[in-house]
This record gives structure tokens, C-alpha cells and sequence, in this order.
């Protein structure tokens, strides 16, 4: 597929996922997140306390507060996505006494003074999207911003797209720099690509077999 059809019909993904995302409900996206919280937090690799990628939601996403307050409270080091003066994003720390500020698009990040994260140190990253696939592809909104904070992190971390069932596609258009999630969480049910189980027992750590 060349470049101008891929273009072509990430742009029609997006009105389809954009549409999808205006008839949700603010209780169905609140349930929605409840649900996902659930599932991912009653998961052996979510209960150990390590390095975890997180983010502040906008309008349309899945919120994040309940794995934000259960972070907190399991001690786990969390970093969220800081857009820098330079226009770079980076991955900064945001515990349970970080002082945000409004960044982008109204989203609410790290200040400058939080402490920079190095991408490769992560182990789990929970990550949005307009839009998802059953294989893993994510489609965003089309900065590319996510690709970029991703990739440096994607050998070792798990990385974990999540949104409404209604979002999840059968297929989207991808290019060789998206970059794939290894576990779609949803409030229906969590989809493991085959990319997860090396990374699921480096996570586990102990000689454990991941279930998938």
C-alpha cells in the first residue's frame, strides 16, 4: 500500500474511531475504565511494583485514575508523558505528590522540574488510542507523538493499548514505524498478541509460565 492510500484510509479510521468515541456516554467510558482497571490490576505482572508508564486522559479516553491510585499505592514509579519546550515528548515522573500543569491540547502533565524517566527502564506502558486492531496496531491521532515515546521502550516494556470494545477493529492501516501493542485491554476482555509472552516472563521474573 503506498503512502498516499495508507494516508487516505488512516484518515477514514480516524472519522470512524472519532464517530465511535462522540456516541459514548460519560457513565459508559466510567464503567468502561472501571473494568479495564479490574482486569488489568487482578493480573500477576500488574501487582508487582515496577516502572510504569502511564497517562493523564483526555476527553474521549479510557481514564486512568484507578490504576493511578493503585500505583500509589503499591509504591510502583510512574512516568506520563511531558511535551518539552523544544517540542519533544519524554517520559517524566509523576507519583502521588507530582504538581502537574496544563500541557497540549489541555492535557495535564508533569512539571519541568519532575525527574526524566529513561524510556528503556519501563516495564509496563498503559497507552491510548483513537482506535485499536485485534492484531495489536494502534492508531492515534496522527502526530506520531506516541510512536516516538514508544519505540526506545518497546524491547522491554510491555505495552498495553487501551480503550472501549467498540474501538477495537478487525484491521488498521499500519506503517513500519507504528509501533504494536503487546496486550489490547478492554472492559469486554484483555487480547494478548504473541508478542507478550517473552516479555510477560521477564516481567514475572521467577520461572513462572504467563497465562495468556
Amino acid at each position: 500500500m503506498d503512502n498516499s492510500l495508507i494516508f487516505t484510509v488512516k484518515s477514514q479510521a480516524r472519522a470512524w474511531a472519532k464517530t465511535v468515541r462522540a456516541g459514548l456516554a460519560g457513565e459508559q467510558l466510567r464503567r468502561a475504565a472501571e473494568k479495564i482497571a479490574r482486569r488489568l490490576l487482578a493480573e500477576d505482572w500488574m501487582a508487582l511494583p515496577s516502572p510504569l508508564g502511564l497517562y493523564r486522559a483526555t476527553a474521549g479516553e479510557v481514564e486512568t485514575a484507578g490504576l493511578f491510585a493503585a500505583a500509589n499505592q503499591s509504591g510502583w514509579e510512574v512516568a506520563t508523558p511531558r511535551a518539552e519546550s523544544d517540542g519533544t515528548y519524554s517520559w517524566r515522573e509523576d507519583g502521588e505528590e507530582a504538581v502537574t500543569e496544563q500541557g497540549p491540547h489541555g492535557i495535564l502533565q508533569p512539571r519541568a522540574e519532575a525527574g526524566l524517566v529513561a524510556p528503556d527502564v519501563l516495564r509496563v506502558v498503559i497507552v491510548p488510542g483513537l482506535a485499536f486492531d485485534r492484531h495489536g496496531h494502534r492508531l492515534g491521532h496522527g502526530g506520531g507523538i506516541y510512536d516516538r515515546l514508544l519505540a526506545p521502550a518497546q524491547a522491554n516494556a510491555l505495552l498495553v493499548g487501551v480503550c472501549c470494545e467498540s474501538l477495537v477493529a478487525d484491521a488498521l492501516p499500519a506503517e513500519p514505524h507504528d509501533v504494536k501493542m503487546d496486550v489490547l485491554a478492554t472492559e469486554a476482555r484483555l487480547r494478548f498478541m504473541p508478542t507478550a509472552a517473552d516479555k510477560l516472563v521477564r516481567l514475572l521474573g521467577d520461572g513462572r509460565l504467563p497465562t495468556l
